[in-house]
């Protein structure tokens, strides 16, 4: 299994609405799992349910697991948008996945 962990954290002043944490995998990982707030799991990706309020300075994490269905490089795209925020803040990787003997 391969896990991810993503860490929202309100930088700002003034509270954050409707926060909403979307993680988007290529073809090679499949996400199986997902914990940290409700969530929703289709190919390729995991939608997080909106947080309410994300206050000043306040962390929260998510976790991921996910499983790889192939073998090379797969890369990945992790998306946060708020009431306020309504372009994307992302971030890009990729991590190598080996076939299993």
């Amino acid at each position: 299994a391969i896990e991810w962990r993503l860490e929202l954290c309100n930088i700002g002043s003034e509270p954050a609405a409707n926060v909403t944490a979307v993680l988007f995998f290529a073809e090679g990982i499949e996400p199986v799992a997902a914990s940290g707030a409700a969530a929703s799991l289709a190919a390729g990706e995991v939608r997080f349910d909106p947080l309410q309020t994300l206050g000043p300075g306040e962390i929260v994490e998510l976790q991921v697991t996910g499983v790889g269905t192939g073998a090379g490089e797969v890369p990945y795209r992790a998306e946060v948008v708020s009431s306020s925020q309504q372009d994307p803040i992302a971030q890009d990787g990729s991590i190598q996945v080996r076939s299993t003997p």
